[in-house]
């Protein structure tokens, strides 16, 4: 299919066509009253022209352009002038459906100049295959979009406009009596360790099923979370279309900084309707609403997965809020990258010293601004694999970790220390006896990693094996000496105990 836009009345010509696969919503620089406005959808109806002295027929929709839309335009361009964005124009968005079958966005059409309220707009939809309306239902809606270099404002979608076999019979609905009810609630762990929500459906109520595929508006659910007693958020707003019964519906726990928090999370779901169209959270007070579900609270861990030899000093770690963001809710048995170890270093220092860690905006590296890795650079933890790189997701060693946590110890305890100057100090401690792989310890490390064994906060492997770093591909591959998160984490703890 393919769209044009003629207009009856004042706005000029189309000037160009552009093809949208799917609907993008950009980011924008603040929230507009105008984004409420949306044109009427009159009618949609069928009429015969010819191409190529073929006859075709053509589906038109036929809408009414929203008041003070002209107005409202020229604001735009004027705010979007002073905030430096390149205006580019106002369209008209389309979506189409056939049936119960989702919406697909069609061509947009741009205008030039809006010359005022009230105007009448035709899209013509052609076809190169005969309509079968007799047996088939086709709905449409459009919105408005005012478009700048790198985003767009979107308007709210139009009432539907049908045509076919069911055309007249969808209504909006008056109310929805039953709250969302599920079987089952759980929280587990993805593939790659993060929390999720999962809750299962095995019916929805009757009023609720009647309309999911409802042309006049979407019907969507509304999931809240509350964390540790706290005001609710929205965890998650699904269309009840997509809702399979008997499968669970997930939703990931992190928060925007890509952490969340253990503790207990209470839910509540409802269903929320929405005339002409999908409305996204917080953009739109929905029509009409269910009652709200029952609440469930659920317990979130701080880890996925631990070792059992672990647990004790983990939950000394968790107790003393050792455990920096970026290690809540993963798997603890995996290793530690530097940008994880970093972190978890900053932590150290901040229960140890009783001060927070200064922050660093600039970034000295390439490959690295996580705000935890310049603290830790700034202190003189840790450095880069080079001037200007970091590499943040290579593994930890556990000679590697013995030198940055012992970095802690100097900053704390060797008045005037710096890693420039680190040459100059000296490490007071019971010298214990060597490894049997003390040759394979890096000179640079070395004294770390006996200050360790000393105070016993790094201990060996077992077999009188320190492990101080990986020296053939097949130890590589295998990690045998990379230092896992749990490990760094009882690092940590006895560092606040024993040092």
């Amino acid at each position: 299919m393919s769209i044009s836009i003629m207009n009856r009345k004042w706005v000029s010509a189309l000037i160009t066509v552009v093809i949208f696969a799917a609907v993008i919503l950009f980011a924008t620089p603040t929230a507009h009253a105008y984004e409420n406005m949306a044109p009427s959808a009159l009618n949609l109806y069928t009429a015969d022209s010819s191409e190529n002295d073929t006859s075709v027929q053509e589906l038109h929709l036929e809408i009414s352009n929203a008041s003070k839309l002209y107005r409202e335009t020229q604001n735009l361009i004027s705010e979007m002038n002073d905030k430096g964005y390149e205006y580019t124009g106002l369209s008209l968005q389309v979506q189409l459906k056939t049936d119960d079958q989702s919406w697909k966005t069609y061509k947009v059409g741009y205008f030039g100049n809006i010359e005022s309220d009230d105007t009448v707009s035709d899209i013509i939809i052609n076809s190169n295959e005969a309509l079968d309306l007799k047996t088939h239902t086709i709905y449409a809606k459009v919105r408005y979009a005012w478009t700048y270099e790198g985003g767009s404002y979107y308007g709210h979608w139009s009432d539907v406009a049908a045509i076919g076999k069911n055309a007249a019979s969808a209504s909006i609905p008056k109310a929805l009596a039953e709250a969302p009810v599920f079987s089952e609630a759980f929280i587990d762990f993805a593939g790659d360790g993060e929390p999720q929500f999962n809750m299962v459906f095995e019916d929805l109520p009757d009023d609720v099923s009647a309309n999911t595929t409802n042309p006049k508006g979407t019907l969507m659910l509304n999931v809240m979370i509350s964390e540790n007693e706290k005001a609710y958020r929205n965890l998650r707003f699904q269309q009840a279309s997509n809702i399979k019964l008997g499968k669970a519906l997930q939703s990931s726990l992190l928060g925007e900084d890509g952490s969340y928090i253990p503790g207990t999370i209470t839910i509540k779901t409802r269903f929320e309707w929405y005339t002409g169209g999908a409305a996204y959270y917080g953009t739109k007070k929905a029509n009409v609403v269910s009652p709200w579900s029952d609440e469930i609270t659920l317990t979130v861990d701080s880890w996925s997965k631990a070792s059992d030899w672990a647990l004790p000093e983990l939950e000394k770690a968790k107790a003393s809020a050792l455990i920096p963001k970026c290690l809540l809710g993963t798997d603890l048995t995996k290793s530690i990258t530097r940008a994880e170890f970093a972190a978890l270093a900053v932590k150290t220092y901040e229960s140890m010293s009783g001060n927070k860690a200064p922050v660093v905006k600039e970034s000295p590296f390439t490959d690295c601004d996580d705000p935890e890795v310049l603290k830790a650079y700034d202190l003189g933890i840790v450095n880069g694999m080079s001037e200007t790189t970091f590499v943040p997701d290579e593994k930890i060693s556990r000679e590697q970790a013995s030198v940055m946590m012992t970095r802690v110890y100097k900053i704390l305890n060797l008045d005037g220390w710096t890693l420039a100057e680190d040459e100059n100090f000296e490490l007071v401690y019971d010298q214990p006896e060597l490894f049997l792989d003390d040759p394979l310890i890096s000179p640079y490390a070395r004294d770390s990693v006996y200050f360790m064994a000393a105070n016993n906060i790094i201990n060996g492997i077992g077999n009188d094996l320190f492990a101080p770093k990986n020296t053939t591909y097949t130890e590589k591959q295998k990690g045998y000496a990379n230092c896992t998160r749990q490990q760094a984490l009882l690092i940590s703890v006895r560092m606040t105990e024993n040092l």
